[in-house]
């Protein structure tokens, strides 16, 4: 009896063993389809541009654009003043670009 305690416990241990080492293989081989490794893209200079220009070169590669507004007279208006991430970083498509625009004129509160 306890001879075949002993081999259903190293049977057993080995199935274990052997579905940790494939479940451990299949993860690491699946992980650069997941993460999209090696497919990034470079980041164009929208500063400068006029926000409707820039959203439409920003969505035509697949970036989700958020919008942000401040006032500074200095700047022409609706010109982006402000991008993240920077120009020319490394980045992959989906990712979320926030743009930064100069309004018409200053809000009143």
């Amino acid at each position: 009896m306890k001879g075949n305690v002993r081999r259903s416990f190293l049977f057993n241990l080995a199935v274990v063993i052997l579905l940790g080492s494939v479940l451990f293989a299949s993860f690491f081989a699946s992980l650069q389809y997941v993460t999209r490794h090696g497919q990034e893209v470079k980041m164009p200079d929208v500063t400068g541009q006029n926000v409707a220009v820039a959203v439409a070169q920003l969505r035509n590669m697949h970036f989700d654009v958020h919008i942000d507004s401040v006032y500074q007279p200095a700047v022409k208006p609706l010109a982006v003043i402000m991008q993240v991430p920077e120009n020319g970083a490394a980045v992959k498509e989906g990712r979320i670009v926030f743009i930064t625009v100069n309004m018409h004129g200053r809000q009143m509160l």
